[in-house]
């Protein structure tokens, strides 16, 4: 349904059109913009005229759901002494045959096959001038259907045009491009997932990056957080797309959505764009989650694995069992690094150095009995066996940058002392810290 500023903008484009125009309207409901368009030269409009649920509410008592509103349409038309060409069918049985289309308005669909449907069969039509407006085209809160229309302008299909209207306005106005004519044999029946970005120069109606903002939206609501965050890699740093997030981002929430998840969606995203942000050498990732999440995705922004190992809920288990703290006391960017670890309490701390962007990590676990070592790996992987600490010297080796010694393990002297001997014959050249494990108090996870 049209307002006041939607046919303002509508006037304002048809305007333009010489005298023997051809305008095409997809949805026409009563007639009212219809007959605003039909001033404009020859006015088609295709729908199959069905009364719907919603239509009902907008006006009880006018007519039932499912009943046929042609008679109703074709009253006014007569009352405004209006001529029009009617195409009683549904959008997607609609053929066009009637010379080239200068102006196409578009107000039914609410998904992206259903607004190919519309474009298909007028795509060989509209010339390179013209112009198609789409309701709900640039609506937050509509953001899946934004997230078509994105898909349409990324693969070239359409370019979007700023027409200056107000932000209350949500029509999308689009050029064809040399693109615009293959939509004929664009198929979305079985693959509506937008899921590439775009990285081109795509604002929306008024200068943002709404249109990307509405496809993470889409990307999480079909596809989850962890392909919203693999998408979030490939993009191109926006500080405009911020913004933009925050509208998305309530959108999102009045759905229903789980609020700290979203939160910390919020947080990633906001150290992607922040350009240039704040490096993470600088950040302590043991100060709150949100700054642990921060953290490991920007230290993780070179590694082209880092979709796979930026795992939410295990940086959250690492960052709650303190092993945040150790990475900081470690004291300098682990980022490319080859890091050994020895103590008793390494759970989740493997997670922590790996997601901080070391390149390998060698964990060391001393056994209660502090005489054997269970070793695991950066791979995840945990030995099955143990093996004598008269055996460590098999995997402390020089090639290791960082070898962390977690002070807080009970270990006795002799354990300390035979340590430090393997480090000192094998990993001469390591640098040697000390750090102790700091569980969080409070569990801040937004």
């Amino acid at each position: 349904m049209m307002g006041d500023t939607d046919v303002d903008v509508i006037e304002q484009i048809a305007g333009q059109l010489g005298g023997n125009a051809r305008l095409i309207e997809f949805g026409p409901w009563l007639g009212g913009v219809t007959a605003v368009l039909a001033k404009y030269g020859e006015c088609h409009v295709v729908d199959r005229f069905e009364w719907s649920d919603l239509n009902a509410e907008r006006l009880p008592g006018l007519l039932s759901p499912g009943d046929n509103f042609r008679p109703e349409f074709e009253r006014f038309m007569e009352e405004s002494e209006t001529q029009v060409v009617i195409h009683e069918c549904a959008f997607r049985d609609f053929e066009w045959s009637g010379g080239a289309i200068d102006f196409c308005l578009i107000d039914a669909p609410r998904t992206g096959k259903d607004l190919l449907d519309c474009l298909r069969p007028i795509s060989k039509a509209l010339t390179k001038d013209a112009r198609v407006l789409i309701k709900h085209g640039a609506n937050a809160e509509r953001f899946t259907f934004m997230a078509d229309i994105y898909r349409l302008l990324a693969e070239g299909y359409f370019k979007l045009e700023n027409v200056g209207q107000p932000k209350w306005c949500n029509l999308a106005v689009l050029r064809p491009t040399s693109k615009t004519a293959a939509l004929g044999t664009l198929d979305w029946s079985t693959d509506d997932r937008p899921t590439q970005i775009c990285n081109d120069d795509l604002p929306d109606p008024w200068g943002g990056r709404m249109f990307l903002a509405a496809l993470y939206a889409t990307v999480i609501e079909r596809d989850g957080y962890h392909a919203a965050y693999a998408l979030l890699h490939e993009q191109i740093p926006n500080r405009d797309l911020l913004r933009d997030w925050d509208v998305i981002d309530r959108s999102l929430a009045s759905l229903g959505y789980d609020p700290t998840e979203l939160a910390q969606f919020a947080a990633v995203l906001d150290a992607h764009n922040d350009v240039p942000g704040v490096p993470p050498r600088t950040m302590d990732p043991h100060q709150s989650f949100p700054t642990a999440l921060r953290y490991c995705w920007l230290s993780l922004a070179d590694n082209p694995k880092r979709p796979d190992l930026f795992q939410t809920d295990a940086i959250a288990a690492a960052y709650l069992t303190g092993a945040f703290s150790v990475v900081h006391q470690l004291g300098q960017n682990l980022q490319g690094k080859d890091v050994a670890l020895i103590g008793d309490r390494l759970n989740h701390i493997e997670i922590a150095v790996m997601a901080s962007g070391a390149r390998s990590f060698l964990g060391l676990s001393v056994t209660k009995d502090s005489k054997s070592l269970r070793p695991s790996f950066g791979s995840g992987a945990i030995a099955s066996t143990i093996v004598p600490l008269t055996a460590a010297d098999i995997y402390i080796r020089e090639h290791f940058d960082v070898i962390g010694l977690l002070s807080n393990f009970a270990m006795t002297i002799e354990l300390d002392q035979r340590i430090e001997d393997i480090i000192a014959l094998k990993a001469s050249k390591s640098q040697i810290l000390r750090a102790t494990v700091e569980p969080v108090s409070l569990p801040v996870l937004s």
